[in-house]
């Protein structure tokens, strides 16, 4: 299906199977496709963007920061020198954060000659980069995640079933980077939240610590709840008396319409669904339900009254669950990446995103800036760097991802200004250092980042970051005085 191309900021969008972008700092802008107007730029570089515009993940607020990195660059490169007369196409597509599509669609954007992709949630990321391992899936492209924060990926000793799935979380070869950091940094938030509550936990007073995680029976979310009841466990002050309890079960195609009074009566009884045993209220209710889900179910939990608290899960942070439950989503809490950094580069990119999408940044729509930002500049990077521009390949491009973060390199930060600055830089040879929006976004030698994570709480319908963690410095995450 085509729909005609618009007119958006300057820049010719058009929705074509996908959705593509195409600006040129050389010869001006044309619609997609190259249809009337002026000529397409001389050398096109192509990164895709898998986004989750449909699925369990659906969040417009991550695919507008995506797209405005990419708005904010191709301005950026109108107003750079640009000698190698570089121009950039977006291809993207939503791959509803399923393992599948996600395979499917890398084959596709590796077909189109994108040099490097965006990618998004943990399962979109293995599928994508199950096609790079998969010798029948086309050649690699190197990826950028901003929303999968899955410990599995990036992990030398994982192991699957499916050896290819097993390749894909092991990436011996590193074609898998992110631009959010690992769930694992936000463990100790949930765990100060639910052992400095009360006598170390104990908020109902009976003496034990019982906390009840509430989830669906998919994959992702059962493996999630099992790690956070074998770290709570062995972080429990007094681990005689740390209780846990699991309430897993299936919403149904329409969380909306689902009966939610079996579960509902589950997380808040006397009885352990566990250990099929009766041991005590809850003290603490943790949900780990994806925000389609988590939606509906907190709706129906605040109108049968009850009161028992509820910690939220780090995919809780998105504006579609204040437009969804307005005041009745006040007071609901958990932990979180920091929205945007409280500096030049977070401010600049919060200030523009919301002129977009008409709220403060929630989480890891900077995370999505930022991914963006890095695929652009690697790529710029590599081609760059050769004397035929056009023959730069998704390897230099994996190579220059690791190479944009020096740290005795120029300071880039966000915006259209210091990307034509970066651009520029990038031609005379200077090595760059991009601080990000939502961090400095510095690689490991797996491909990880690290940044800054908040205990947020909603207050008068908005997310109110009560404390904020520094875990760029250490695995500790030391609270920020």
């Amino acid at each position: 299906m085509t729909y005609k191309a618009m007119r958006f900021r300057g820049v010719s969008v058009g929705f074509s199977v996908g959705f593509c972008l195409l600006a040129s700092a050389a010869v001006g802008v044309g619609a997609c496709g190259g249809s009337s107007g002026p000529a397409a730029p001389t050398i096109d570089l192509k990164v895709g963007a898998m986004v989750p515009r449909t699925g369990p993940n659906a969040n417009s607020d991550w695919i507008s920061a995506v797209e405005l990195a990419f708005l904010h660059f191709t301005n950026g490169l109108k107003t750079a020198k640009n000698p190698k007369h570089l121009g950039l196409t977006l291809e993207e597509r939503d791959t509803a954060s399923n393992e599948a599509t996600a395979y499917q669609t890398k084959i596709d954007f590796a077909a189109l000659g994108a040099k490097v992709i965006v990618t998004e949630a943990t399962a979109a990321s293995i599928g994508a980069n199950k096609a790079n391992y998969d010798p029948a899936a086309g050649s690699p492209v190197p990826l950028v995640a901003f929303t999968s924060t899955s410990s599995s990926l990036n992990k030398p000793t994982a192991t699957d079933a499916d050896p290819l799935r097993q390749a894909a979380l092991q990436d011996v070869a590193n074609w898998f980077f992110r631009s959010c950091p690992l769930s694992d940094a936000l463990s100790k938030i949930r765990l100060s939240v639910v052992f400095q509550s009360g006598a170390a936990g104990d908020v109902n007073g009976d003496g034990k610590v019982k906390v009840v995680f509430v989830g669906t029976t998919d994959p992702a979310t059962m493996s999630s709840i099992a790690g956070d009841v074998k770290a709570f466990a062995a972080a429990a002050p007094n681990p005689t008396v740390f209780v846990s309890e699991q309430v897993i079960f299936d919403p149904g195609a329409d969380p909306n319409t689902f009966n939610w009074s079996a579960v509902l009566q589950k997380m808040t009884d006397t009885f352990n669904e566990s250990t099929q045993a009766e041991d005590g209220l809850p003290d603490i209710i943790v949900n780990k339900s994806l925000p389609n889900v988590a939606i509906p179910l907190i709706r129906t939990y605040n109108q049968a009254r009850h009161t028992i608290a509820m910690l939220q899960d780090g995919s809780f942070r998105r504006n579609t669950i204040l437009a969804a439950l307005g005041s009745s989503a006040d007071g609901q809490q958990g932990p979180s990446n920091i929205a945007y950094e409280p500096n030049a580069s977070g401010r600049t990119f919060a200030s523009e995103q919301q002129k977009a999408t008409g709220w403060a940044p929630a989480a890891f729509e900077s995370q999505a800036y930022d991914a963006m930002t890095l695929a652009l500049l690697a790529m710029v990077k590599a081609a760059s760097a050769l004397d035929d521009p056009a023959l730069v390949t998704p390897e230099q491009v994996r190579q220059a991802l690791e190479q944009i973060n020096d740290p005795a390199g120029e300071i880039i930060r966000t915006g259209s200004t210091e990307f034509a600055k970066a651009v520029d830089l990038i031609a005379a040879g200077t090595p760059i250092n991009y601080e990000g929006a939502s961090g400095p976004v510095n690689f490991d030698a797996v491909g990880n980042v690290l940044s800054k994570a908040v205990l947020w709480k909603i207050q008068a319908g908005k997310f109110v970051e009560m404390q904020v963690y520094d875990c760029t410095v250490g695995s500790d995450c030391p609270l920020v005085p």
